[in-house]
C-alpha cells in the first residue's frame, strides 16, 4: 500500500534532538537515551561539561550575534535520513556554500542531480540559476529563499537562512520562534569547537531541534531538526521519521 503524507505536515515548521550526538545521523527516541547512527562525517565530543549559561542567554546571545550581522560565509553540509514503517530510506547528502554581504548581496551555491544550482541576489535582482543558466527570476529575495529551501520537496535545505538572512526572509529579531520548552544541555565540541547545545520542542507537529552554538562568538555551528509525520488508514498507524542534520564549516563572521 502505497502511503502519501501530506506536504503540509512537513511545511509547518521553519526552524534537530536533546543532548549531544558524535554524529550527523543521531535520532533521539527520548530526552536521555541517544539511538546513533555511525559512519557520518563531523567530529563531536560528548564529554559531558558545567553548563555556565541558561537556555535563554544562550538564545539571547545568538540574536545578538546575528542581527548585528554584516558578512557571513560558510561552507556546510546536509544530511537527510528517514524511517518509513520502521524501514529506513536512503540517506541525501547535499553540500552548499553560502556568503552573505549584508544591505547588498547574498548567495547560495549546492550541487543537485548533477546540476550547480545557484541563488543570488543584489539590490536590484534575484535569481535561481543550473549550471550558470538563469532559471527563475524573483521579484524579492524572499520568495527566492523560500523556493531555494524546499528544494528537495519536503525538507528544509539551508537550515542556517533563518538566522543569516534574517532581513530577506522578514523575520526581524525573532530566532528560535518555531520552538518551546528550550534546554541548554551538556556543552559538546564540534570539529574542535566548545559548544552548547540547545534543543526544544516544536510549537506545531510532532518533532524537536537542537542546535550547537558556538560558547566563543555564538555562531550555530550545528543543526538537527527531528520530525514525525503520522498517517491513519483503515488497516494501520504507518509513521515516518526525518531527520535532517546540517553542519557548518570555513565560519567567516564580521
Amino acid at each position: 500500500m502505497k502511503v502519501i503524507f501530506p506536504l503540509l505536515s512537513l511545511l509547518i515548521l521553519l526552524t534537530p534532538i536533546h543532548g549531544c550526538a558524535k554524529d550527523l545521523g543521531v535520532v533521539r527516541s527520548d530526552h536521555s537515551q541517544p539511538v546513533s547512527t555511525p559512519g557520518s562525517p563531523g567530529k563531536v565530543d560528548d564529554r559531558p561539561r558545567s553548563v555556565s549559561m541558561n537556555a535563554q542567554e544562550v538564545m539571547n546571545k545568538v540574536a545578538q550575534r546575528y542581527s548585528s550581522l554584516k558578512f557571513y560565509s560558510c561552507r556546510g553540509s546536509n544530511v537527510h535520513k528517514a524511517t518509513f514503517d520502521g524501514k529506513e530510506e536512503a540517506p541525501v547528502q547535499t553540500d552548499f556554500a553560502i556568503e552573505y554581504d549584508r544591505g547588498k548581496r547574498g548567495s547560495i551555491e549546492w550541487a543537485d542531480g548533477g546540476l550547480n544550482k545557484k541563488f543570488s541576489f543584489d539590490q536590484k535582482t534575484s535569481t535561481t540559476s543550473e549550471n550558470g543558466r538563469v532559471t527563475q527570476t524573483f521579484a524579492a529575495p524572499l520568495n527566492g529563499l523560500m523556493t531555494v529551501e524546499l528544494a528537495k520537496g519536503g525538507w528544509t535545505l539551508f537550515e542556517i537562512n533563518l538566522f543569516v538572512f534574517r532581513d530577506e526572509l522578514q523575520l526581524g529579531d525573532v530566532f528560535f520562534r518555531t520552538i518551546q520548552d528550550v534546554t541548554v544541555s551538556d556543552e559538546c565540541e564540534v570539529d574542535g569547537r566548545g559548544c552548547y547545545l540547545l534543543s526544544g520542542k516544536f510549537k506545531k507537529g510532532d518533532g524537536f531541534m537542537t542546535y550547537w552554538i558556538d560558547k566563543e562568538d555564538f555562531v550555530v555551528r550545528k543543526t538537527e531538526r527531528v520530525l514525525n509525520v503520522k498517517k491513519q488508514t483503515a488497516d494501520k498507524m504507518y509513521v515516518r521519521t526525518a531527520t535532517t542534520t546540517e553542519q557548518y564549516s570555513e565560519i567567516q563572521i564580521r
